[in-house]
């Protein structure tokens, strides 16, 4: 699995913008679900409006950053050949309509912790705005992977013989994806044994929190169904060519026994603290570790080869 040659400096260029972007998607995407958390915490006058506003804010901050990157990557793509299809049709669209919303959202928030918080006032629309805009801006999120897909395959340099099952880019974007995911999710756990110590779990905790675990593989996983879709359509039952078979046979058992010794720290570590925290929180916690461990060894070794 040699490459050809290097890309020239404005494709090596482009193809950064296009993991950065990536990565603020990916990023862009779980915070979605904070949001929608956050809107129901609001919603039911919650006491810690003030915490969950803070953090809303800053996910507006993530917001403006992959608008403003992938404007740069399409308008770089454009100057390198890319042709205007449906996809990138509707991740223009769909962009533009997300951004507009964007202000609509925090004049929507602000009326809410003015009429609705402090004066009682039921905001129907204010609301509605805020719920419609998640819907936009998951659709924009979904465009732009595609399109992500789209330009990071028009750069690739790797010759593939026809017929070949193996697809490089996707490969290596499903490793980024995984390193996003697991890292977001060994934050998230980390945080959450950190904020759960001595609180007492009740059943919705516990169905709140498998939910927001699940929000976050999700891409990782969703590209892996990919991957086996791909494969029951194919007549030989490979999707990897021999240097990715031993790539990722030795990262799995490369990840198996780093996690050995990450899981005695982690049983020494709550050992003595409130098992319904630790039973809750121990399988994911694992997930997250092992997807992150196996995604950045298996893109080192692809890197390299």
């Amino acid at each position: 699995m040699k490459k050809e040659n290097s890309l020239p400096a404005k494709g090596q260029q482009l193809r950064v913008l296009s993991l950065i972007t990536l990565g603020l998607l990916t990023l862009s995407f779980l915070w979605l679900f904070y949001d929608i958390y956050a809107y129901l915490e609001i919603r039911g006058r919650s006491q810690d409006v003030d915490r969950l506003s803070n953090l809303l804010g800053a996910g507006y901050i993530v917001r403006v950053l992959l608008f403003v990157s992938s404007a740069i990557l399409l308008l770089k793509a454009f100057r390198r050949g890319l042709r205007t299809d449906i996809t990138v049709m509707a991740v223009i669209a769909s962009g533009v309509v997300a951004a507009i919303a964007t202000v609509f959202d925090f004049a929507a928030l602000s009326d809410i912790g003015h009429e609705y918080l402090d004066m009682g006032y039921e905001c129907a629309m204010e609301w509605t705005t805020l719920f419609l805009s998640l819907i936009i801006r998951l659709f924009f999120l979904f465009a732009l992977l595609l399109a992500i897909i789209r330009i990071m395959r028009s750069l690739a340099t790797l010759k593939v013989p026809a017929g070949k099952a193996v697809d490089e880019v996707l490969f290596e974007i499903t490793q980024y994806i995984g390193i996003i995911c697991g890292l977001a999710g060994v934050v998230f756990i980390t945080w959450s044994f950190g904020a759960l110590q001595d609180f007492q779990i009740k059943a919705w905790h516990r169905w709140l929190f498998w939910f927001y675990s699940a929000a976050i593989i999700i891409p990782y996983f969703t590209v892996n169904i990919y991957w086996v879709v791909r494969l029951a359509k194919r007549k030989i039952l490979s999707l990897y060519d021999e240097k990715q078979k031993q790539d990722i046979a030795q990262s799995g058992l490369a990840t198996w026994l780093i996690s050995i010794p990450l899981m005695i720290l982690v049983t020494v570590a709550t050992s003595g603290s409130n098992d319904s925290v630790t039973v809750i929180l121990w399988f994911p916690f694992y997930l997250f570790s092992t997807v992150l461990v196996f995604s950045v060894l298996l893109l080192v070794r692809f890197l390299k080869s």
